[in-house]
């Protein structure tokens, strides 16, 4: 008389050795995924004497490439797959955030890197009365309210950190200038009343030069502070 079956494992075990494993990454317990679903796999070896010892065996190992081919699945492109659905979910997640720090003012609208709201004749301008002009300001005064950070050296002129500041209500954009880069912008920052009107970056410098901090003010008046910026090792020129 034949002995009998062994009785299969407790599904609570089973799927802690299937999660263990990170099977449930390919296979479902009702359905396919990258592979066929449990109940797939169970009819198959339904009429295997050892088949609970020789599924255990195959999910500890890792199971083979015949058995993902047997699956119709090219388990490289199915990474892919959950790669790039993985990042299209953190895309659309950022974009969501980044419209909500917009909409409350916390984003930068106006960055070279931004083609929206890139203004290509400012940073191009040579010299401060283009600048204004293609910004629509007025001529810019010196003004103990606006403040410009940076370092006296800078040993690496192609990370040079740079700070624009000011504590007067009513700022609607900051910048910072480089006097003797071949652009002169090089930051813009739209800012507002419902935050505090102090930014940060690291511009490239290809020399020792003046650098500048401007606030544009919302009834059209242009502040500006400066500070000289000694560069040892030039930026601009690779």
């Amino acid at each position: 008389m034949a002995a009998p079956a062994a009785a299969p494992a407790a599904p609570t075990a089973a799927l802690a050795l299937a999660n263990k494993h990170t099977c449930l990454a390919c296979h479902g317990v009702e359905s396919k995924l990258a592979g066929p679903s449990f109940r797939e796999v169970a009819k198959k070896y339904a009429a295997k004497s050892d088949a609970t010892d020789y599924l255990a065996g195959k999910i500890k190992s890792g199971g083979n490439a015949r058995s993902v081919r047997e699956a119709g699945v090219d388990q490289h492109i199915h990474m892919k797959e959950i790669f790039m659905r993985n990042r299209r979910d953190v895309l659309s997640q950022s974009a969501k955030v980044a419209a909500m720090l917009a909409a409350a003012g916390l984003l930068p609208a106006l960055a070279q890197a931004q083609a929206s709201a890139y203004n290509a004749a400012a940073f191009e301008a040579k010299n401060m009365a283009d600048l204004m002009k293609a910004l629509g300001g007025s001529a810019p005064a010196a003004s103990k309210d606006v403040t410009v950070t940076g370092p006296d050296i800078a040993e690496n002129g192609a990370v040079v950190p740079i700070g624009a500041a000011s504590t007067l209500p009513g700022v609607k954009r900051l910048l910072i200038l480089v006097e003797k880069n071949p652009a002169l912008l090089a930051a813009a920052f739209d800012v507002s009343d419902a935050i505090e009107a102090n930014i940060s970056t690291r511009v490239k410098m290809g020399q020792s030069s003046n650098v500048f901090a401007v606030a544009m003010m919302n009834d059209g008046k242009v502040l500006f502070a400066q500070k000289e910026v000694k560069v040892t090792l030039g930026g601009c020129g690779g």
